[in-house]
């Protein structure tokens, strides 16, 4: 079974084109050789739709046929039925063709749209066209007008038998068989999925290896860019957190970095983002006199994870983590004291988080 399928045509001379749609006809019915088709009867149906009451009847369309094959096809018994529809929109006709077996399954369906000022410009294409899935031989060549075709006076007492079928008078040959021009109908689009351009996430964060212990923190990030690369530029914070009664240390950091998305879904999305981290751990000293206050310049660089849920868009929510490695961190040792510090950031720490946040939406 073919589906129905709507085929873009360039303006070509319109009877080659009728003639390759009643050729994929014919060929879609399996199992017949072209004298067999020539041979076959069928039923036809013919239905007209909205705007084309000036459009034939069907015994009209019939007449139009039966010039064409020198013969009358038609038979209300016959196991094959071809449907032929015509709508009208416009200055543009819609022309359906279906063909069926006795036992109801499509055997092919074509479908193409004609640029025609009246229906007299294309009923000529329509009976091409049935005439060709009826027989691939039929000629292709325009009907000749009415005064042409006006029937021959015959003999009283015909000897032969054998002659041709006398012509039929239809007045829809009288009409000028101009060319109709074959419509391209604009490309049909899939739908875009959105990308989101730029969105801002608050982040509630859960940090191992850079404070003492495994320490919560807040953190801001952004991100700016198309569907496969965004920038990002943020901020951590992790409140001081206590390594002992006299010292408590905590960090802040400035993020900027890039995140590489997968391919996503309307509601799902997921990216790998690694970014460089530059701040200060800030130390609170009691109980002692620190010899040089102030924050200690740290720095490190991040690769991670992360998800993100966009169903109710523009907002989301989104989880992830990553892995900090440290390319400078401060040591805390007291003064005097020959024995190693008793605090530095870890070389390689971890950090996790959850994350509520508000996008821009966008497509391609």
């Amino acid at each position: 079974m073919q589906s129905l399928t709507r085929h873009s045509l360039s303006p070509v001379h319109y009877r080659k084109v009728l003639a390759a749609i009643a050729y994929s006809l014919v060929a879609s019915a399996a199992g017949q050789t072209r004298a067999a088709e020539a041979d076959a009867f069928v039923q036809l149906q013919w239905q007209r739709g909205a705007g084309t009451q000036s459009c034939p009847e069907q015994n009209e369309l019939e007449q139009l046929v039966h010039l064409r094959l020198g013969r009358d096809p038609f038979k209300a018994s016959a196991p094959r039925t071809i449907v032929a529809s015509i709508e009208h929109t416009g200055a543009v006709w819609h022309v359906e063709l279906h063909q069926r077996d006795a036992s109801g399954p499509m055997q092919g369906s074509r479908v193409f749209d004609v640029s025609a000022e009246s229906c007299a410009q294309v009923v000529d294409a329509v009976g091409l066209a049935v005439a060709l899935a009826i027989d691939p031989n039929a000629s292709i060549a325009s009907l000749p007008s009415t005064a042409a075709m006006q029937p021959e006076p015959q003999p009283e007492h015909p000897t032969n038998t054998d002659a041709a079928p006398p012509r039929i008078s239809s007045p829809w040959l009288a009409a000028p068989m101009q060319s109709p021009r074959f419509v391209t109908p604009p490309p049909q689009r899939t739908a875009p999925l959105s990308h989101y351009a730029a969105q801002l996430t608050l982040r509630t964060l859960l940090a191992g290896g850079l404070v003492p212990g495994v320490a919560p923190g807040l953190g801001v990030a952004g991100s700016v860019g198309g569907r496969l690369v965004q920038l990002t530029l943020g901020m951590t914070y992790l409140p001081e957190a206590s390594l002992n009664r006299q010292f408590a240390f905590g960090l802040t950091t400035l993020d900027a970095g890039m995140c590489g998305n997968a391919p996503r879904s309307h509601w799902f999305a997921a990216a790998v983002c690694a970014e460089a981290h530059a701040g200060t751990v800030h130390s609170v000293v009691t109980g002692l006199v620190p010899l040089q206050p102030g924050d200690r310049f740290y720095a490190a660089l991040s690769i991670g994870p992360k998800i993100g849920w966009h169903a109710w868009s523009p907002f989301f929510i989104e989880a992830g983590a990553s892995a900090w490695v440290a390319l400078q961190r401060p040591q805390f040792a007291l003064a005097n004291d020959t024995s190693p510090p008793f605090y530095e950031v870890r070389q390689v720490s971890a950090v996790g988080f959850l994350g509520f946040g508000w996008a821009t939406d966008s497509t391609d």
